[in-house]
Order: C-alpha cells, then structure tokens, then sequence
C-alpha cells in the first residue's frame, strides 16, 4: 500500500495562524525545558516545579489536540 501525502494549498497560513501548531510549538518548547532542567539538576530540590512544568507540557498536548479538531476561521476548507 503506497502512502502519499501532498501538503494543502495554504500550508504557509496553518503554518503561521493554526493554534494547533502554535500549541505543539510550545509543548515542544516547554519538553525541551524540562530535559534541560533536569540534566541540570534543576528539580532535584523542587518536585513542585517539575510537576507544574509537566501539567502545562500536558494541557498544551491536549489542547493542540483540540485545536487541530476543530474549526479555525481563515484556515479550514468548510465555510
């Protein structure tokens, strides 16, 4: 079974506006954070910080989730 994938017509817009991408973006921001803080020992004192870090890194996942659901004004094909 061959695959293929084509990158829609206004790729560059979802790329810029889409709050899906923008939410994956700061996930990734906020895991990278996270793996810096820990190698540095950062949370070794301070589960508190860690569990936060990590229930935001969560809550974006889910709502990038949600977001590239859902309808985006400008950006989905439906009217």
């Amino acid at each position: 079974m061959k695959i293929s994938m084509k990158l829609i017509p206004n790729w560059r817009d979802v790329l810029r506006w889409a709050w899906s991408v923008r939410f994956i973006l700061a996930f990734i921001a906020l895991e990278l954070a996270g793996v810096w803080l820990s190698v540095r020992g950062a949370f070794s004192d301070n589960e508190a910080l860690s569990l936060a870090l990590q229930l935001t890194g969560a809550a974006l996942g889910i709502a990038a989730f949600v977001a590239r659901l859902t309808y985006q004004q400008g950006l989905s094909d439906d009217k």
